[in-house]
């Protein structure tokens, strides 16, 4: 026997854990079959287990080794250099045509005469120098156009030098907020099960009412529900930096601490 109150709590209760129980279970099977498709698995039915742990390695490197890996490493970034240096030598030989190219010829003449019945012969060994005109102020247009283009390139440059900086910046503390999030929940976390069993153990033997154990359940799964949260807003920062540097996580914690400056 037990007052009318308990029995509605727990029904509620009941129906609560139930309708979250079945909402989480139609989110699994959707993301199960959105798993099989993308893999190509013929059976939409077949379960894959997917084991791991919750591990939060903590990230050594600073912003400033963070942002000059990304410069080293992000294409789009590297891409704008290599147009910085083709403008660079495209100005470079434009201004190289400024003083045109001497010809510089060799020739030899041999001029045979006759005067009043002497016969002569000339040989002749000469050189000619050539210049086009005009001499100077020449092929203004190419270098005007190449110093335009060179211009541009830097100023292209320096602005995705900027949004990388930017990126992985936010990125980055980003990261780091979550990983002082996650580390409130570290010691935490692996108590919520003892303590929630504990407060169980505690409501059957009659030691709580029904509303002190539900107000303290609440709280318990509440505490892990918002730790879950968490280590997903990690690993979507995570993803971030990941994306803003143009490196795998696993390459980014391999870069020795110190080797950037």
């Amino acid at each position: 026997m037990i007052r009318q109150i308990d029995f509605d709590l727990t029904r509620i209760e009941y129906n609560r854990a139930n309708a979250e129980y079945l909402k989480a279970n139609s989110e699994w099977t959707a993301g199960r079959l959105s798993l099989n498709r993308l893999l190509g698995l013929s059976d939409p039915l077949v379960q894959i287990q997917l084991k791991g742990e919750l591990k939060f390695p903590l990230m050594k490197l600073s912003l400033e080794q963070l942002i000059q890996l990304a410069l080293e490493h992000r294409g789009d970034y590297q891409a704008k250099k290599l147009e910085f240096k083709a403008s660079q030598k495209d100005l470079s030989l434009a201004r190289r045509e400024v003083f045109p190219n001497p010809k510089i010829g060799i020739f030899y003449e041999r001029e045979k005469s006759t005067i009043e019945k002497l016969k002569d012969e000339d040989k002749l060994l000469g050189f000619s120098v050539g210049l086009p005109l005009p001499l100077l102020n020449r092929n203004q247009g190419e270098r005007a156009r190449a110093l335009a283009a060179l211009s541009m390139a830097d100023f292209i440059q320096k602005s995705v030098e900027l949004d990388v900086k930017t990126q992985v910046a936010e990125a980055y503390q980003s990261l780091k907020n979550t990983e002082e999030l996650l580390g409130l929940y570290v010691d935490l976390e692996l108590r919520l099960d003892k303590d929630l069993e504990l407060v169980r153990n505690a409501y059957t033997q009659g030691r709580i009412s029904v509303e002190n154990y539900l107000t303290q359940k609440d709280h318990f799964l509440q505490a892990k529900l918002d730790f879950l949260d968490s280590y997903k807003t990690y690993i979507e920062a995570r993803n971030t930096l990941e994306q803003a540097i143009g490196l795998k996580w696993e390459e980014i914690l391999a870069t020795p601490e110190g080797e950037k400056k």
